[in-house]
């Protein structure tokens, strides 16, 4: 190769021309490192505790955020506890209202219907001697009507008008015991 060939190339770099004491770090990166170790390591470690540090924070709170929400829980369920035995009270003394309430009801109601049933009772009987009072009425103006009807036939066999006379009364006596207008 020519000298301007030579030039123009770059060297090539190997791997033993590049570390020259073999495959690793040069010496001269070793020594540029060897201060920095212990600095290097010191603040790993705080990295690696700082990191540990927040795990188990978060671990913690967890944990009482657990226990929060248990009692919470707890707090919750003897406030629901208290609030159903409350309706259940309630419920009960509503119950028991509503039962009492039914039977001063039911008490008045059969008071009622007991003067109803007696005042029905009484205006019925007394509907029933009053339409037996008439009927005997209209019986005695029906026997009244007969005698007379037999007097007037007995009297005056010829006359025509009395026979009429009567018949016309004992229709209308007729119509009257039975209730029918004239």
């Amino acid at each position: 190769m020519s000298q301007a060939q030579q030039s123009t190339t770059p060297p090539r770099s190997t791997h033993a021309s590049y570390h020259p004491g073999g495959y690793g770090v040069s010496e001269g990166l070793k020594r540029a490192r060897r201060p920095y170790f212990w600095k290097n390591a010191a603040t790993g470690g705080a990295i690696l505790g700082f990191a540990t540090a927040v795990y188990y924070y978060s671990i913690s709170k967890v944990k009482q955020d657990d226990f929060s929400d248990l009692a919470n829980l707890t707090a919750s369920n003897s406030n629901n506890t208290q609030a159903s035995s409350s309706l259940s009270s309630a419920l009960s003394s509503t119950t028991d209202r509503i039962h009492s309430a039914a039977s001063t009801a039911s008490t008045q109601a059969s008071h009622k219907l007991d003067a109803l049933a007696s005042n029905t009772h009484s205006s019925l009987s007394r509907l029933a001697e009053q339409a037996q009072h008439a009927s005997t009425q209209a019986r005695e103006q029906v026997r009244e009507a007969g005698h007379e009807a037999g007097d007037v036939f007995r009297t005056g066999r010829d006359a025509v008008e009395p026979k009429d006379d009567v018949r016309n009364r004992l229709r209308e006596l007729i119509l009257l015991a039975q209730g029918r207008p004239l």
